[in-house]
């Protein structure tokens, strides 16, 4: 395979100027190149493959171009793809190289362009697949172990219950660390997947994605003794419902374990101009503005030095970010208010 250094052009179709200008520009371009000449594009799609084709197509036809876009190699695009023209062709006057343009230090920088161009795709899907395979193996590879391990702890508890008793008061820390381990594996893949997908938005009635989260915290909510008043009624909004609730329950979650004591919660919105906004008011802790300024960390930061270790607040940030929104926390006379927006519409 060749380096990125080596490009090779494929000069489809061509004639003697365009292989001219080619060959003339391509020394300006890069250090070391070389150039095929074919007749059509099967022709050079039965090229054994390279990571660094350009592929030159000389006044093709809309399903020329169509298919050039198309070929893929190992899921990835196949070949960055420049078009020359003489004018007569089809192809959209954006995407083609007319004649007069076809001297060569113009033409080298094209095609250092494209190439770079698609240097980055090639990547950019990399790592979008490589996003598609966290998300979908972490969680089964992940969970299946400690399904395992949870397994096993209760039949532990079950045969020593009775007759050890120590053992039994360590019970609830293994439940607890299993609990937990499984709900960080669901938000790594949950973050993963959401990176990774062009998830569609649709209509979502806000209020009845609330209604289903706080059926799922109202345990907690027992646990702590703590209520929550929903004081406005929501709005339908453009959005990913599982998205959604995912953030409204990372904010419910977070407020009832760092509220008061006991602590008290209240959920509204409000309209804007461009959007609405949501928030989530607990009566917990003040934090000051270094800790508030570290809260909602964007996720890919995280791997840095002195960071937050938490996943949760940086997973709304993600989340709402992906829904054309944004996120923050600010201070008041009762606590804390956590909010996120979201636009009235979204275009993606």
């Amino acid at each position: 395979m060749m380096s990125p250094s080596q490009p090779y052009i494929i000069l489809v179709n061509g004639d003697s100027a365009a292989s001219d200008a080619l060959s003339a520009a391509a020394p300006l371009a890069f250090a070391q190149w070389r150039m095929s000449l074919v007749n059509d594009l099967h022709e050079a799609a039965a090229h054994l493959p390279s990571e660094h084709e350009i592929l030159v197509l000389l006044d093709p036809r809309p399903e020329d171009m169509a298919l050039a876009q198309d070929i893929q190699e190992a899921g990835l695009p196949r070949w960055a793809v420049v078009v020359l023209s003489y004018g007569a062709g089809d192809a959209n006057p954006i995407d083609y190289i007319p004649q007069p343009e076809w001297h060569p230090a113009s033409l080298a920088r094209i095609l250092r362009q494209a190439s770079r161009f698609h240097q980055l795709a090639r990547l950019c899907a990399r790592h979008e697949g490589d996003l598609h395979t966290i998300a979908r193996r972490i969680r089964h590879d992940l969970n299946s172990p400690l399904n395992g391990i949870l397994s096993m702890a209760e039949l532990i508890h079950d045969i020593t219950a009775k007759d050890h008793p120590e053992i039994e008061e360590l019970m609830p820390s293994i439940f607890e660390a299993v609990d937990g381990m499984v709900a960080l594996v669901d938000r790594v893949s949950m973050i993963a997947k959401a990176s990774g997908t062009d998830k569609p938005r649709e209509d979502v009635a806000m209020q009845d994605r609330l209604g289903l989260v706080l059926q799922k915290v109202e345990m907690q909510r027992l646990k702590r003794n703590g209520s929550i008043h929903v004081t406005t009624e929501m709005p339908v909004v453009h959005g990913v419902p599982e998205w959604l609730d995912i953030i409204w329950r990372t904010l419910l979650d977070n407020a009832l374990k760092h509220g008061g004591e006991p602590p008290v919660i209240e959920v509204g919105a409000h309209e804007e101009a461009d959007g609405w906004h949501f928030w989530v008011q607990d009566n917990g802790r003040k934090l000051s503005p270094e800790q508030r300024a570290g809260l909602f960390m964007p996720f890919h930061q995280l791997h840095t030095n002195n960071r937050a270790h938490g996943l949760g607040l940086s997973l709304v940030e993600r989340l709402v970010a992906l829904q054309g929104g944004a996120s923050g926390c600010e201070l008041n006379s009762t606590g804390t208010r956590f909010y996120f927006t979201l636009p009235k519409t979204f275009l993606s």
